[in-house]
Parts: C-alpha cells; structure tokens; sequence
C-alpha cells in the first residue's frame, strides 16, 4: 500500500508552530489560509512572541524591542516579558564574575594579582596532576561549540529575582535598582507613529520613554500628534519626559478649542502668537479666538481682514 505523502500543512501545530519561530519569518502565515488559521493565534501568546524576536535577532535585546516595535503585536506585555528575560541573563553573567573573583580571592594571601591570574588559568589547562606539563589542546579541526542559552518563562517578579540572584552572587541587594531590570533604548530613539494614533497606546509609551526614547522625536511628531487628537494625557506624559513645546502643537490645541492642552503650554511659559488666532479665524472657532484676544494676542492684518 502506498505511503500518504505529508505535505507542510499537515503536520502537527506544535511542529509547525517551531517552524515559524526558528524561520523567523512573519510572512510565513502569508502562504496559504490554512497556516493563517494556525498561527494567526500565535500572536496572543507572550512567550512565542517574545522567543521569535529573540531568534530573529539573536538574543539581542536592545535590537528585539527596537526592531519589534514596528509590529502591531507588540505590546506592553510583551515589553515586560523581555525585561525580565533581560534581567535573568544579567544576572547570570554578573553571578559568573562573582564567582570567579571569589576564586581568586580564595587564593595564596602573599600571591600578587598577576600570580593568582597565572594560577587559575594553569589550574584550568592541566590535564592531568602527573604531568603538568600536558595541557589540553583541543583539535584545531574541531568546530567550536555552541552554548545554548535556556530562556524560561517571564512568571517571575523582576525585583525579586533580582534581589535573589544578587545575593548568591554576594552583591548588596540595594544596588538592583529599577534602572537594572530594563532594556535601556538607544539616544534619541523615536517611537514608532502608530502608538500616537490612539490613547490605548499611552501605558506603552510611558514606558518606552522611562527606558530612553526621546519625547520630541521624530520632528515633535508624538506632540503635534497628541494635540491634533486633543489626547490631555499624552500631552502630560510627552511634558514630564522632557518634550520640547513645538508652536504647531500649541495652534492645533487651539483650533481644536482645547482648553486644557493650552493651559498646559501656558504652564510651560509658552504664549500662543499670532498665528494661533489667524488659524481660529480661518476655522471660525470665535470662542478661542476671544480667549487668545484676552491673552494678549495681537492680530496681523491678514487676520484682521478675515474677521
């Protein structure tokens, strides 16, 4: 009896599912409907999300959140869950340092620093107590060995790992701050658009900005951005991290008769011009145009002829 021939769309969803991690390839659900149907769900899972953008771009971090962005699946949570895996793989390295000082330290007292360096390294080249003069060699032909990294699930609290780890390591627990357990963003880092398109997107960009994006960038888009949709807490938000006020921001507030962002441009000590009035003239929004008048704002003649 012939043998059925197994086609890709066949296999088990747990194959199929290693598959799309490893190819590292979003457009794989582009191939027929029936992956679409089998991964599309994926997208929902925290811990698939954050394995493929951590194969896709090597266990980098920095470059999986900065390159991850741009998907639409990307969310705080996601965010989150690389932190911690973040965390978790320095700690182990700075637990490996401790442990080696440790040894060091551990040493003949009346050893100088570079005497307790040749020690160690002797220590560890020979092969055999009989003759110390063997040390392993390893076959120049032999491939090097890949260590493979184990990434566990993002369940645990960062600060209490944290504390856990550094305390085995022998390192004052009080020096894990909050600045440790996050992915620190590139100077300058721009956010993507997309985040100021709605206000459901305010939590992630918080804490986008508490880890190094810039407020203004790019060409204080986020700001405009935010005045143009009339969104009071982003503009507070964009304020706190250091935003720069930008005066087309300030003259969409007032020809969307918004009056709290432009209380908040008052508070930073910047005063609408005349170009605020000329465009809620040319909108006819009277009720801000009498409250720019009452600041102070004195009209061109272009505007003048408008009213």
């Amino acid at each position: 009896m012939p043998r059925q021939a197994v086609t890709f769309r066949s296999l088990p969803t747990e194959i199929i599912t290693r598959i799309f991690i490893l190819s590292s390839n979003p457009s794989l659900v582009l191939i027929c409907r029936e992956l679409n149907h089998i991964l599309a769900p994926l997208s929902k899972s925290t811990a698939i999300r954050t394995e493929f953008l951590l194969v896709r771009y090597r266990n980098n971090y920095v470059k999986a959140v900065v390159k991850g962005l741009r998907w639409s699946f990307f969310d705080l949570e996601l965010l989150n869950a690389l932190d911690r895996l973040y965390l978790k793989a320095k700690t182990s390295r700075r637990l490996c340092k401790a442990l080696s000082t440790t040894r060091l330290d551990t040493m003949t007292p009346g050893m100088s620093s570079g005497q307790k360096v040749l020690t160690l390294s002797s220590t560890r080249d020979v092969s055999s107590p009989s003759n110390p003069n063997t040390s392993r060699r390893s076959d120049p032909q032999e491939p090097p060995r890949k260590k493979r990294k184990k990434y566990a699930a993002p369940d645990q609290d960062p600060s209490s790992s944290s504390k856990t780890a550094a305390a085995a390591a022998g390192l004052p627990t009080e020096t894990m701050d909050c600045q440790e357990i996050r992915i620190r963003l590139p100077k300058d880092f721009s956010m993507p658009r997309r985040l100021f398109k709605s206000s459901d997107h305010l939590p992630l960009i918080r804490a986008l900005l508490i880890r190094g994006a810039s407020p203004s960038l790019p060409s204080h888009y986020p700001l405009v951005r935010a005045s143009q949709r009339g969104d009071v807490e982003m503009v507070k938000t964009l304020f706190e991290f250091g935003a720069l006020p930008e005066m087309t921001a300030l003259r969409w507030a007032c020809v969307e008769e918004n009056d709290e962002i432009l209380d908040l441009f008052l508070e930073m000590g910047v005063q609408p011009d005349d170009q605020c009035l000329s465009w809620c003239v040319d909108k006819g929004k009277t009720r801000m145009i009498d409250r720019l008048l009452k600041l102070g704002v004195v009209p061109d003649l272009k505007t003048l002829i408008g009213f």
